[in-house]
């Protein structure tokens, strides 16, 4: 009888410690599965997020771009015509609202939904392909940015003011508003590439 209890007890000890066993590992796998369904979710608002922020900005780019395109055609065909003083120096001061009556630019371009996905690490969980066009886009939006403070820059500067370097200055805006057009035009292209590639399943 002694020797069935022990072998009873140790039948019962093993029995508990594989059903321990289970349950811990049962735990694990439900928490991972979990936790990867979670991941799963927000990394499906996260690319959704992103693809209407690239919407909205392809949208404020096209209605920008043939205006900057405008600026350039009237700064182009004063400068051809020699009509400087004329069109852009009124009481002693540069007038570029001759040539760009709605100012610079009218409004941003959003890179706030990029800012917080480049944080969670979004790019370790989506396609190299989804990954490298959406840095092509955001650093296209980065280098238009830029050449548009240039813009601000020059024509903020005292120098915009001298009437001896009105051509000078005028010849230099007239080449940035050029190469803002040209990055604009390639913006455009990289937003209608993403959205086309966000749009495929992985």
């Amino acid at each position: 009888m002694t020797g069935e209890k022990k072998e009873s007890k140790f039948i019962k000890l093993i029995t508990e410690s594989a059903l321990i066993i289970f349950s811990v590992l049962l735990a694990l796998i439900i928490s991972e599965w979990k936790n990867n369904y979670n991941e799963k979710v927000q990394t499906e608002k996260m690319m959704a997020n992103l693809k209407q922020e690239i919407i909205d900005n392809q949208n404020f780019i096209s209605s920008l771009l043939p205006y900057h395109e405008k600026v350039h055609e009237k700064l182009n065909n004063i400068i051809k015509t020699d009509s400087l003083e004329e069109k852009l120096f009124v009481d002693d001061s540069y007038f570029l609202w001759e040539v760009a009556p709605n100012g610079i630019i009218q409004g941003t371009l959003n890179d706030i939904v990029w800012s917080i996905a480049k944080t969670d690490k979004i790019t370790n969980r989506i396609s190299l392909k989804k990954s490298r066009i959406l840095y092509e886009v955001y650093e296209q939006q980065a280098i238009i940015d830029f050449t548009i403070s240039k813009i601000i820059d020059l024509i903020t500067s005292r120098e915009i003011n001298s009437k001896v370097l009105l051509k000078e200055n005028t010849i230099l805006l007239n080449s940035l508003f050029r190469e803002v057009s040209t990055q604009e035009k390639q913006l455009d292209y990289y937003y209608k590439n993403a959205i086309e590639i966000l749009n495929e399943n992985e």
